[in-house]
């Protein structure tokens, strides 16, 4: 498969194709080829994303950033569009790749640089739950409601935002532990949390934690509590969930008290619930 404004090159011709208007995930069979998204290539075609893919059969390797990439069966590597990538597969191959903003991904990791090219392991760990998945999602797509499908999204950038950043060995940047904090705190938000819970899981002190997030004018608890609120606002308002009741997902976000979470609720988005509940349904 050839990801937008990338050039395929085999043996007999070379052709640039233009890029379509819309970026799916995408699945192909193809034959030996290089990839290469040159400097003009770029310039001509601009592409703010990031793609991610998984290989199915064959081996690559090539380039990005001067690092040196393999392409294995089973794995997933990271590549940056608004940077030269050359790619090569001696053989034919099969891959699934899959096209985002990189805003989406920035969001979740605060800079890419040091992922660009990493090789995710896609048989052990995170990397063992998010290649199948990746694997999967082309031939699934056309059955996923719309409805569906922007939750499905975030759920997939953590995924991968967790496997980039599951690398213990890998020493961490002051800005990367906070990233790295904020993503574990988004995914036990519907447990019982306390400073010293999510410090030892990040392995850091309370105290060092609590400096992290004062360099963003909050503390690690108030930062627990907004992310509850903004996680029940966003079921809350959801179509989809129109029939779930507003304590339950209230319970679900990390809240053990119903008429603490309303009023919480209403100070931060000057309605009760129900009522934005309401006018989400309303206005559909």
């Amino acid at each position: 498969m050839t990801s937008p404004g990338q050039n395929c090159q085999d043996d007999k011709a070379s052709a640039e194709k233009s890029p379509p208007h819309r970026c799916i995930p995408g699945f192909g069979i193809c034959p030996s080829q290089t990839i290469t998204r040159s400097p003009r290539t770029i310039a001509h075609w601009p592409a703010d994303t990031f793609t991610i893919g998984v290989q199915l059969v064959g081996h690559g390797f090539g380039s990005q950033d001067g690092r040196d990439l393999a392409v294995r069966p089973g794995n997933l590597v990271l590549y940056d569009m608004t940077r030269p990538l050359r790619l090569t597969f001696p053989g034919s191959f099969v891959r699934t790749t899959l096209i985002f903003p990189r805003a989406t991904l920035l969001r979740r990791l605060g800079a890419a640089e040091r992922f660009i090219g990493r090789s995710i392991d896609g048989t052990v760990g995170v990397g063992g739950m998010l290649s199948p998945l990746v694997r999967e999602l082309p031939s699934r797509l056309d059955t996923i409601p719309a409805s569906v499908r922007e939750r499905l999204a975030d759920n997939l950038l953590d995924l991968i935002a967790t496997a980039l950043l599951s690398d213990e060995n890998a020493p961490l940047s002051t800005g990367m532990t906070l990233v790295r904090a904020k993503l574990w705190i988004e995914t036990h938000l519907g447990e019982v949390l306390s400073a010293e819970r999510i410090a030892g899981a990040c392995q850091l002190s309370a105290r060092h934690l609590n400096r992290l997030f004062e360099r963003e004018g909050t503390s690690l608890m108030r930062y627990v509590w907004d992310r509850r609120l903004r996680r029940c606002h966003r079921d809350v308002t959801d179509p989809a969930m129109c029939r779930r009741p507003v304590g339950e997902i209230a319970f679900a976000a990390g809240f053990n008290d119903l008429s603490h979470f309303n009023r919480a609720y209403r100070a931060r988005y000057g309605c009760a619930p129900r009522d934005a509940r309401r006018a989400s349904v309303a206005a559909r």
